[in-house]
């Protein structure tokens, strides 16, 4: 669909004659720049995971549907403090 500003798997639904997404990248970021410096929001609908069983498969819809965003830092120490674990790949 080259009319869709991101890249989503779509399934054409014959009965109601309509495509419907059902996979894809639907990440969005909002910067609002400032003096005091930036402010991020995000959302991810379609979740951060291929993975059913994952939390991450959908948990970020509901924001969506409801059409609210959450906040996100880039900072490292913010990261950091917010991560769910800590590894290095290959070790």
């Amino acid at each position: 669909m080259s009319e869709v500003p991101r890249a989503v798997d779509p399934k054409y639904d014959k009965k109601n004659l309509i495509y419907k997404m059902t996979a894809g990248d639907g990440y969005m970021q909002f910067a609002k720049f400032s003096k005091t410096g930036v402010e991020l929001e995000t959302i991810s609908p379609f979740g951060a995971s291929t993975h059913a069983n994952s939390k991450h498969y959908n948990d970020q819809l509901e924001l969506f549907v409801n059409e609210k965003t959450k906040k996100m830092s880039l900072l490292k120490e913010d990261v950091l403090k917010s991560a769910e674990r800590i590894y290095h790949p290959g070790e």
